[in-house]
């Protein structure tokens, strides 16, 4: 899904990498790049990052992409304006 200058990838539980295929079509269909920098992964089972994950991290203080194993209050993303994850970070978002 893309809205603007968003681009949203869902997978199924199968703990699979999307990132470069997602980067690869966005790329080879529209001629643009995905912003690594911005780049966000998070799964409702939490748990370690799957493979290949953590090589998007940029450096340090910036947060890591792999949302699903942090603290509750940073254990999410935001959607389009909505906070999806952990109960408590969607009450410290306040969405």
């Amino acid at each position: 899904m893309a809205y603007l200058d968003d681009v949203y990838i869902t997978a199924g539980s199968g703990r699979i990498r999307v990132y470069d295929l997602g980067a690869h079509e966005i790329h080879h269909r529209a001629g643009i790049e995905i912003n690594k920098d911005k780049s966000e992964c998070w799964c409702s089972g939490g748990g370690v990052a799957p493979p290949g994950i953590a090589e998007l991290n940029g450096p340090a203080p910036i947060a890591p992409v792999w949302k699903g194993d942090l603290a509750p209050e940073f254990n999410g993303l935001e959607i389009l304006g909505s906070s999806v994850g952990d109960v408590l970070f969607q009450t410290t978002r306040g969405t």
